[in-house]
């Protein structure tokens, strides 16, 4: 409280790319919870008296921040967020959108030459998918686990190149 002694409690393992805030003490002053980041996702984690690594105590389709505990500190309260998006296009004649391929949540959308099959990335999850134009013959391109960003047809159609990563990998560049 005066300002001394100033120390990191939690530290991350190498290599491990993470960011801690906006925690709370429970009443007793036995437990601090707090949000920890990784991999775009944000997760809920108590910290214990005693105990140098904390406990992570969410995990899921669910992103939670902004834990507090309850005045008689047997539950936690948080915010809980899951990211989803809409495909949607606009109908120049009617001046409004309208749902398209089913309004899937996707990202990075990007049409063949021949506008028959439409590329994408599946949002929040970052999949690289292939598809025809109505939906149909929907294909997974990029494997379990990586995620996938910005696919780019080639101008054959033949390929397509996109931005992935491995969890805690870099960037690098695919061709499927």
């Amino acid at each position: 409280s005066e300002g001394t002694n100033l120390h990191r409690i939690i530290t991350a393992s190498p290599g491990a790319h993470s960011s801690d805030c906006c925690g709370s003490w429970s009443p007793n002053g036995n437990f601090f919870i707090f949000q920890s980041e990784s991999n775009g996702r944000t997760h809920i984690s108590l910290l214990t008296k005693g105990r140098k690594a904390p406990i992570q105590l969410t995990n899921g389709p669910l992103s939670f921040s902004a834990p507090i505990f309850s005045k008689d500190g047997k539950q936690i309260f948080a915010i809980a967020i899951q990211r989803r998006g809409e495909l949607v296009r606009y109908d120049a004649s009617r001046k409004d959108f309208s749902i398209y391929l089913s309004g899937i949540s996707a990202d990075h959308v990007e049409f063949s030459r021949d506008q028959r099959s439409v590329a994408y990335s599946s949002y929040p999850d970052s999949v690289i998918w292939r598809s025809g134009v109505d939906g149909q013959h929907r294909l997974q391109l990029s494997p379990p686990g990586m995620m996938g960003w910005f696919p780019r047809w080639s101008p054959d159609g033949k390929q397509i190149a996109f931005m992935g990563s491995q969890p805690g990998g870099p960037l690098k560049i695919y061709l499927v």
